[in-house]
């Protein structure tokens, strides 16, 4: 009975969690940061730019799904001959629970982070109250459209520039940067002098965007 209460007592809780990260992310949208109402005029009108970018290159893929496949491959067998059939696993055998937690590791590692990987996505969503970027589930950047100085449609050299793709801070050039994939992007420059970097596949677009939800 015990147990049965503390589960209950643990779905209630990540349900609970689940709600109140859902309703973050509601607020992040929201330019007022409130609770959005169903008849809210902002949740109702249509972005003038939306764009939502994947790691969905093919090398990326085949390298996640390779390192995914040999640690599930390492479980199972490790599992299967020593825990089932009683075999020492390897060369230099682990005890049991040595080989349990080491399993743990890699299901983490080898496993759960690939697959991780391949579900970040990166949200632009631009109208005619801010400029929205959600890189799920590391990151939101939301930009009031006022503060938004200056702005530009450019490539850049990811690598060089700012160390690889992802969520970045680049001490070289003095911004952050949220980029998926390419060498395309929006440079901004805001209000306060800061600058932040957009990648996008639709670079001149966005930027085309931006002039016409400044100018109405």
């Amino acid at each position: 009975m015990l147990q049965t209460e503390m589960l209950c007592h643990l779905i209630q809780y990540i349900s609970n969690r689940a709600t109140v990260q859902r309703n973050y992310y509601r607020m992040w949208y929201n330019p007022t940061r409130e609770e959005p109402a169903m008849n809210d005029p902002f949740v109702q009108e249509p972005p003038l730019f939306e764009e939502v970018q994947r790691f969905d290159q093919l090398w990326f893929r085949l390298l996640l799904g390779a390192l995914a496949a040999a640690g599930l491959y390492f479980i199972i067998a490790g599992s299967y001959i020593q825990l089932v059939q009683g075999i020492p696993f390897g060369n230099k055998p682990l005890p049991d629970m040595g080989l349990v937690a080491v399993n743990v590791f890699i299901f983490l590692l080898g496993v759960a982070l690939p697959v991780a990987l391949m579900r970040l996505k990166l949200e632009v969503r631009l109208d005619r109250h801010a400029l929205i970027a959600r890189y799920w589930p590391l990151a939101v950047r939301k930009i009031p459209l006022p503060k938004i100085k200056s702005w530009e449609a450019r490539t850049y050299r990811p690598i060089r520039d700012y160390g690889d793709w992802g969520v970045r801070y680049s001490l070289r050039q003095g911004h952050w940067i949220y980029n998926v994939k390419g060498n395309r992007g929006v440079l901004l420059e805001l209000a306060d002098g800061k600058k932040f970097m957009l990648g996008s596949q639709r670079a001149e677009e966005l930027a085309q965007a931006i002039a016409e939800a400044k100018q109405g």
